[in-house]
């Protein structure tokens, strides 16, 4: 046989009452019956509460609170009720992780001006898609480190400015209508066998030009014109 439900006696040794904070002391917070500023002697009808672990939204000075006193001695903030200076609100806890989970639904994050995402020692993000959009992206990084198995881009206009850049794959294709290169200095290829094709015509030039050949030189054409 199961056992019965656990009974619970009503408690009757808490007081609700709504008062001002007046100062932070660290992690507590004191509360005063009205906003004046109370000085440090603590003056009778002041009183030292804790934030309960269900009030999300710190507290400020100036703040109108619900707090309870309990029978013990401890009080706690249970809520904020008002608020009527231009301080931002501050949902946070005092210690351990907080996590916001909705198992059976979807979590939005809006904000008509920015929205800001700070990680003391990292950012991670877990998705089956990713999708962003923006009219301006701006990224700034010490070191990156991308991976997949597949990569496409599909821009109007690219710019990629480095002092080193290196791509390293086993297999480069690439395509285009038009492609110009400038070298200022140095231009060096280095490759097992080089095939390089014109349908219709071919130009090298420089001051000076030097080919040659371990084995063989050979040149080929319907006329050839040498000087």
């Amino acid at each position: 046989m199961a056992d019965p439900a656990p009974k619970f006696a009503e408690t009757t040794d808490a007081t609700q009452a709504t008062g001002y904070v007046t100062r932070a002391e660290g992690p507590l917070f004191v509360i005063g019956p009205s906003r004046a500023a109370w000085s440090a002697d603590a003056p009778k009808g002041e009183l030292r509460a804790k934030r309960a672990l269900g009030c999300l939204v710190r507290p400020e000075v100036g703040d109108r609170v619900l707090y309870a006193a309990l029978a013990d001695g401890a009080a706690f903030v249970l809520s904020v009720l008002e608020r009527r200076t231009e301080a931002a609100v501050e949902i946070a806890i005092d210690s351990g992780d907080l996590a916001i989970r909705a198992p059976a639904g979807n979590v939005d994050i809006a904000a008509q001006g920015a929205v800001n995402i700070v990680g003391a020692k990292s950012i991670s993000a877990m998705t089956a898609k990713l999708e962003l959009t923006a009219q301006g992206a701006s990224v700034a990084f010490d070191k990156l480190a991308l991976l997949g198995r597949e990569l496409l881009g599909d821009i109007g206009r690219g710019r990629l400015i480095g002092r080193v850049l290196e791509s390293v794959a086993e297999t480069m294709v690439q395509r285009a209508h038009r492609a110009s290169r400038v070298v200022s200095e140095v231009d060096q290829l280095k490759a097992g066998v080089i095939d390089h094709s014109a349908e219709k015509a071919m130009h090298l030039h420089g001051q000076n030009t030097v080919m040659t050949a371990t084995e063989l030189a050979k040149v080929d054409g319907a006329n050839i014109h040498l000087g």
